[in-house]
């Protein structure tokens, strides 16, 4: 189906200069030629021939990409540059502009996904031939375009959508987690010009103008069919640097200090989503870290939230003991009857492990302030569980 359309772009731009080119057409071919321009003709790729994925598998993906960049996402970065560098000519140079603006959406920093590159901004090392480059006898021959240096100039403005769709999807799954797939995606092509050059007395051919693509934004993520709602990104840009923030206030803090800092500033920032818990409320789980410290007193999180974001702050510290943190799952029974719960365990210096439950630290809770925070166990062992 892509190659048909393809041969039928070329063609309907072969027709297309012919006809203009006719001796009955606004042209002639002397060295007062006018130039002829044409715009090609615009592809668009259905739905079905693109893998749809995930929208919040991917979000989930692109958060864990912002708050690890040296992490297990690293390697994927590495074999997704050799997907792209199998890009050439105008395929490649769309492909990195692309991969810009993608970006940008992703982080919140542009709104509109509708992406326009003049030619001459692409970086291509050449916009215009004459017929030695392009390997033709002649451009014009008898005031018409031959039909050789046509189908040579068509070869240089066309470009695969469909190949370039496929690598960004290869390249960039997470940073398209805005990316409505289930739509067809649109790109309208770049204009062919032609002109006679006095000065090295030849007719050459040349790319001017823009091309243009439309993605369109998945419902959730959309303010218009081709905008994104850009506060979502920026809370993940917000949400890294004030974490990071809160581990440079403690670095010269002890690393007993520190822990016990990580846990006030999370109890700080967030309260405990008692909508989410209670299964009334939307929420996916990559959303938990963010909201932890997104600076938005209207989102809040369950214990998973407290558990990552205690992890997380973990992650980005460099202790000076042989201190080590986990997050784990499992069952909790706090005499309102057992439910599901997510904690972290704390491996100090002694070498002991202890239980630290942010979510059961915070105000109000079971726990408060720090009666589950770095807890040896009073009984117990791991088939039949601990008591704190």
């Amino acid at each position: 189906m892509l190659q048909v359309m393809k041969r039928w772009l070329a063609l309907g731009l072969v027709l297309g200069l012919l006809l203009t080119a006719l001796p009955g057409a606004a042209w002639a071919a002397d060295e007062a030629a006018e130039t002829i321009d044409l715009v090609t003709r615009e592809q668009s790729v259905a739905p079905t021939d693109l893998d749809t994925g995930d929208s919040e598998t991917l979000f989930s993906g692109y958060v864990e990409k912002q708050l690890y960049p040296g992490g297990a996402s690293g390697g994927r970065r590495m074999a997704a540059r050799s997907a792209g560098s199998r890009l050439s000519g105008l395929d490649a140079a769309l492909y990195a502009r692309l991969s810009e603006c993608i970006a940008q959406v992703a982080a919140g920093t542009r709104a509109s996904t509708v992406f326009e590159f003049p030619v001459e901004e692409l970086g291509l090392e050449q916009t215009s031939w004459n017929a030695e480059e392009l390997g033709v006898d002649a451009i014009v021959v008898d005031g018409q375009f031959t039909e050789s240096a046509l189908a040579a100039a068509t070869e240089k403005a066309a470009f695969d959508l469909h190949l370039i769709l496929q690598t960004l999807l290869a390249d960039n799954p997470y940073a398209l987690y805005w990316y409505d797939k289930t739509v067809s995606t649109r790109a309208s092509g770049v204009s062919i010009s032609s002109s006679y050059d006095r000065q090295r007395a030849e007719y050459r051919i040349g790319l001017v103008g823009s091309i243009t693509f439309y993605f369109p934004v998945a419902q959730e993520y959309s303010a218009g069919s081709y905008t994104v709602d850009t506060g979502l990104g920026q809370s993940v840009q917000t949400a890294v640097a004030r974490a990071q923030r809160i581990v440079a206030q403690y670095a010269a803090a002890s690393d007993y200090e520190k822990l016990v800092g990580y846990r006030r500033e999370i109890c700080d920032l967030v309260a405990y989503n008692h909508a989410a818990a209670n299964g009334s409320q939307d929420y996916g789980n990559p959303w938990q870290l963010i909201w932890v410290f997104d600076g938005d007193a209207s989102t809040s999180v369950v214990c998973e939230g407290y558990a990552k974001a205690f992890q997380y702050l973990c992650d980005l510290t460099r202790f000076d003991g042989g201190i080590s943190c986990c997050t784990v799952t499992g069952t909790m029974n706090a005499g309102t009857g057992a439910g599901n719960h997510m904690w972290n365990i704390v491996t100090m210096e002694d070498g002991q492990n202890y239980l630290v439950d942010v979510t059961n630290c915070d105000a109000g809770t079971i726990g408060a302030d720090d009666q589950l925070f770095l807890a040896g166990y009073a009984a117990g062992d791991v088939n039949s569980g601990y008591r704190f």
